[in-house]
Formats: structure tokens, C-alpha cells, sequence
């Protein structure tokens, strides 16, 4: 009897080994799966090729199949216009129509309104996620039927807590943002977040700027002021920047501390704040891409946002005399440099 078991357990073996191997060979000859992501805006920026690589690694290490990653970039804060976005349309119906895409990605307000307005036109019903900062983009009857969202949520109400509570003297909080559609979109979201703040706070926007006013009044802010920098791509006059770059110089001149939302200006300016990180923002969208892939439905994935993290920058901490004890508990501190006492 047990000779005969270990028989058919050889057999059954042998089988199963079969069959790993008829899978692997399925998975190495499957024709890849073929995704392209829209940013908003062009190459270089840092917040949305962070979200692109880390959403790539999410996918070559999660994805069942090969993934054939496309990225064409909109630039859409350089070029607003109606002119350029119908030229745009047409190189996706070139290049990426056929063969077709399995899913495509839209990143940012700019490239989220592209495929709500134009893309069942030009790509048909292939599934579609957006990420965006528009809170309308979590209800589900907002978006087409083939489409499911990730939003890009800032924690204002999160950060003006922080500067409260961080520097209590503070009453006079400047919320800068600049002239792109994405910028006016978080703009928007703040003013509706602080619309009913009755804190110690007087909350003052500065935005429709140009840099060079930008940067002259920062400088000359009133005593006890602090800043809130949201997001600035484009200025009043259309001059376009990579946010952090104008972080820095901004930096340079302002003479209050300057909190942040996004975890790619940490290292450039910024105390620290409640945080987006587009590592964790690039991992969610690789876990929505894959459930895609693998055929899940996108109206079946309800629309979801990320959390933020708690960062802080511990050489701005000592410029601004704030102590480390006074951080929420969890926050996690860079930058910084041990003393000899830590490091003997």
C-alpha cells in the first residue's frame, strides 16, 4: 500500500512540476501588458517622476504579467492653451491607440480634466485612473464608468494645527500657490478647508503672483508670521518653475519659516509639515494599476486618497528654534547632523 501511495504521490508531483513550468513559460511568453502614464506637467519635475518611479517598481515587482511602461509628458502648465491640447490629442491617437493600452494613467488636474474630457474619444473604454487634488474625484458619479481616482490630499487642516501648535506665537499664516490648473485646484481646496477656520490665526493667500513679487514679499512679512507653501508651477505672468527650485529661493529671502504639503520639498526650504509622499502616492496607484491588469473592473475599485506623513527638516527646526520634544509623536526628522555626544 505505501508503495503504491508513493507512486501516485510521484505522479502527482511530477504533475504539479509540469505545471509550474507550463505557467512560468505562459507568463515569459505573455505579450506585455501596456500602460501609459500622463503627468501634467513636463520632465523634471519632481513630485510626479517620483510617483512614475516608484509606480514602476510597484509594477515590475507586483505584476503577474510584463508590463510595457509608456510616459509621455503633457507640459501642460508651459502650454495651457486649446491649440496645443488639440496637437496633444492627436500624438496619443498615434502613438498609443494601436495597438491599444491596457491602462492609462493620468497624473495631476491638467492631465486628470485630458481624459475626463477627452478620453473615451480617443482611447475608448480602457480602463483609466487619475490621480488629482479635485475632492470632486472621489465620487463616483463624477467619473466615467471605465475610470476610478486616486486623490492627491493635502492636509491643511493638519498643517495649520502643526504651525499652531509648533510656533503658538504665530498669527499672521500667508498660503502661497501659483496659476496652474493643479495649483488653483489645492488653492481651491484650502480656502474651502479654512473657510470656517476660528483659529488665533489671520489667514492671508498670496497667489496670481509673479516670482519676483513673490520673492520681494516674502521678505517683508509681518512679525510672527509663518508660511504655507501649496503648490507653485506657474506664475502670474506664465513663467513656469520646478516647485522645489522656487522653494529654495524663496527660502533665501522670506523672514518667517515655511511649512510645506509635499514631501519632495523637504531639503529645500521647508520646516517639515503633515506631508504627501509620492513614494507612497506611486506605490497605492501600482496597486490599483495591478488589480486592473489582472482584470478587475475600475468602476468596481471606489476612488481612494493616501495619508500623509509627518517630516520635518532638523536644520530648519534649529533656524526656527523649535524643539525636536515638541514634534508629534511618530514624526520622523532628517537632515540631521549628530553631536559628538550622539556620535561618541
Amino acid at each position: 500500500m505505501r508503495r503504491i501511495e508513493k507512486v501516485v504521490l510521484s505522479v502527482i508531483l511530477a504533475w504539479l512540476s509540469v505545471g509550474e513550468v507550463a505557467f512560468s513559460a505562459d507568463v515569459e511568453d505573455a505579450q506585455p501588458k501596456r500602460v501609459l502614464i500622463i503627468p501634467s506637467y513636463r520632465q523634471g519635475i519632481p513630485f510626479t517622476d517620483l510617483i512614475a518611479k516608484s509606480l514602476r517598481t510597484k509594477l515590475t515587482s507586483k505584476s503577474p504579467f510584463p508590463v510595457e511602461l509608456n510616459i509621455e509628458y503633457a507640459d501642460r502648465e508651459r502650454y495651457p492653451d486649446d491649440t496645443y491640447l488639440q496637437q496633444l490629442i492627436e500624438i496619443y491617437r498615434q502613438k498609443y491607440v494601436q495597438p491599444p493600452m491596457d491602462l492609462v494613467i493620468g497624473v495631476g488636474d491638467e492631465a486628470a480634466d485630458i481624459l475626463i474630457d477627452h478620453g473615451q474619444k480617443v482611447f475608448g473604454k480602457i480602463p483609466m485612473v487619475i490621480v488629482s487634488a479635485n475632492p470632486k474625484t472621489l465620487q463616483r458619479e463624477f467619473l466615467k464608468s471605465n475610470m476610478t481616482s486616486l486623490l492627491l490630499g493635502p492636509d491643511i487642516d493638519g498643517n495649520v494645527a502643526l504651525i499652531e501648535e509648533l510656533l503658538p506665537q504665530t498669527r499672521h499664516l500667508f498660503v502661497v500657490s501659483g496659476s496652474a490648473l493643479t495649483d488653483r485646484e489645492v488653492q481651491k481646496l484650502a480656502r474651502t478647508t479654512l473657510g470656517k477656520y476660528a483659529g488665533p490665526l489671520k489667514i492671508n493667500y498670496i497667489s496670481d503672483i509673479s516670482k519676483a513679487d513673490l520673492l520681494a514679499k516674502v521678505a517683508r512679512l509681518p512679525q510672527n508670521s509663518a508660511l504655507l507653501l501649496l503648490i507653485f508651477a506657474r506664475d502670474a505672468r506664465g513663467a513656469t518653475f520646478i516647485p522645489r527650485e522656487l522653494l529654495s529661493a524663496m527660502a533665501a529671502k522670506a523672514n518667517a519659516p515655511i511649512f510645506g504639503i509635499i514631501d519632495a520639498y523637504l531639503g529645500y526650504g521647508i520646516v517639515g509639515g503633515s506631508l504627501l509622499s509620492a513614494e507612497v502616492q506611486g506605490r497605492r496607484l501600482g496597486d490599483i494599476a495591478v488589480r486592473i491588469l489582472e482584470g478587475e473592473s475600475p468602476e468596481n475599485i471606489y476612488p481612494a486618497h493616501v495619508l500623509n506623513h509627518l517630516m520635518f527638516d532638523w536644520r530648519l527646526l534649529k533656524r526656527w528654534g523649535i524643539p525636536e520634544d515638541r514634534l508629534p509623536p511618530g514624526s520622523i526628522v532628517r537632515f540631521k547632523t549628530p553631536s559628538f555626544w550622539d556620535r561618541y
